[in-house]
């Protein structure tokens, strides 16, 4: 497994956690429990991790099907004329 770090510039980090959750907000919630409650599945630092998480590995997935199609795609013919 790779681990993926990143520096941010110096400032407040609670800061960039609210401007990043504006953007992106922290709305998952745990099941429902036996009385209808839900709470916040992550905090909101949890939360920004997560986001970046699945962002890069959806980023991943897209380009693994581009090259996929363009794998596809060098093999058709560039002008296929019906006869």
């Amino acid at each position: 497994m790779a681990k993926l770090t990143y520096d941010l510039p110096d400032g407040n980090i609670a800061e960039y956690i609210e401007a990043y959750c504006a953007l992106h907000p922290n709305t998952e919630t745990t099941e429902p429990d036996e009385d209808g409650n839900t709470e916040a599945k992550y905090t909101d630092n949890q939360w920004v991790k997560e986001h970046l998480r699945r962002h890069i590995i959806k980023e991943i997935k897209r380009g693994k099907e581009v090259i996929a199609r363009d794998a596809i795609n060098v093999d058709e013919p560039e002008d296929i004329t019906a006869e």
